[in-house]
């Protein structure tokens, strides 16, 4: 191919490489400045809006952490909730087995303890011929020990019933009981115990004549109870109740009684040595009918040799009538003293006058009183002194 020389225009003078440089033109300026402006403000732009991306983005991402922890921290608490939900419900449902596996528990030791009895009845060995009944005794108290306040409720009134205790029949009065129970109770535990009748008033428990020698009844209940001729020795009574029940000819001895209370029992004859009744409730009819010794009542007397209250009542009312009377002699002394005197009264002197006869009529009632020592004597002297 030819190639054509390109024509330069005469009379311009080509620019060195120097000159263009300072030489610039104002359309090249501008082109230059347009050039590079646009690139600035796309790196501006860039910039900003990368900044801004950011910090949405950073926003977005705080808040899905927040929403994310939110949801952790629900689904943690709904978590510990079940869990504590579960907790107690295998809590329940564990006190639930357990309280039913102690009551079969329970049930089957009163079971073994009746079959034990049955076997020691069969053998002998509750016949008057063993006494003093070691294996029997052995065996009730061995058991004893496992039994809730229910099961000795119950083996009570079994022996009770089945004349292991209390066997003399009380029913002759308060005199010494010389038959020995087969059972021993000393020295055992009988707290919260609930010893009430079944049908109330029609029939009442029968616990007549046991001794219970050093133990303890704390906060028990007696309600609807034959307790005649029961004797409480060296024991707690403290907080138990008596409800509705009879102690006739009972002995309480040596036993602690603070706020036990014999609501609406029979006490007739009831003894109470050497016991501390300021906290117990007793009403006055209950105490007139028991008899004391070495006792403090509730109303603070405090009263060291055997009596009943009717006696005290009685000495009291002997010793306030001497009193009176002794009163009454000393004022019957003194107002002797200051009356004996003797009081004269003229009481009438008329003088009577007629026409047909003139008479006059003179009397004078002389009257004595003289008062001697509380007795009053009277004498009156009456003389006429004369008609004329």
């Amino acid at each position: 191919m030819r190639s054509h020389a390109q024509v330069e225009p005469l009379g311009i003078q080509k620019p060195t490489k120097k000159s263009r440089y300072w030489n610039i033109t104002f359309k090249e300026c501008l082109t230059l400045l347009i050039g590079t402006a646009i690139p600035v403000a796309i790196g501006i732009y860039a910039a900003v809006t990368n900044e801004q991306t950011q910090k949405s983005a950073k926003r977005a991402e705080d808040k899905q952490q927040s929403i994310a922890a939110e949801r952790r921290m629900f689904e943690l608490n709904e978590t510990a909730e079940r869990r504590i939900f579960d907790l107690k419900e295998a809590a329940e449902r564990r006190a639930f087995d357990l309280k039913q596996a102690a009551e079969v528990y329970q049930q089957q030791l009163y079971k073994n303890f009746l079959d034990a009895m049955y076997t020691l009845h069969r053998d002998g060995e509750l016949n008057d011929s063993a006494d003093p009944w070691p294996f029997a005794n052995a065996h009730y108290r061995g058991v004893h020990r496992e039994f809730d306040a229910i099961r000795k409720a119950q083996a009570l009134i079994f022996l009770k019933e089945k004349k292991l205790i209390g066997r003399e029949n009380c029913t002759t009065g308060c005199e010494p009981k010389l038959v020995k129970d087969i059972i021993r109770l000393n020295g055992l535990g009988f707290d919260n115990l609930n010893l009430s009748s079944e049908t109330g008033n029609l029939s009442r428990l029968d616990l007549s004549c046991v001794v219970f020698d050093r133990i303890s009844m704390i906060n028990s209940i007696f309600s609807y109870a034959n307790l005649n001729g029961v004797i409480f020795r060296n024991s707690r009574l403290n907080g138990a109740t008596f409800r509705d029940s009879s102690l006739n000819c009972s002995k309480i001895i040596d036993t602690e009684l603070h706020g036990t209370n014999f609501y609406n029992s029979n006490l007739n004859d009831a003894l109470f040595n050497n016991v501390d009744l300021s906290t117990a409730v007793l009403t006055q009819t209950q105490i007139q009918g028991a008899h004391f010794e070495n006792v403090i009542l509730p109303n603070g007397t405090r009263i060291s040799s055997t009596t009943t209250m009717t006696s005290i009542i009685t000495e009291e009312r002997k010793t306030t009538e001497a009193t009176t009377e002794a009163t009454t002699e000393i004022k019957t002394t003194e107002a002797t003293t200051e009356a004996t005197t003797e009081i004269k009264t003229t009481e009438a002197t008329t003088e009577i006058k007629t026409t047909e006869a003139t008479t006059e009529i003179k009397t004078t009632e002389a009257t004595t009183i003289k008062i001697t020592r509380g007795k009053l004597y009277y004498k009156k002297k009456v003389s006429n002194i004369g008609c004329q």
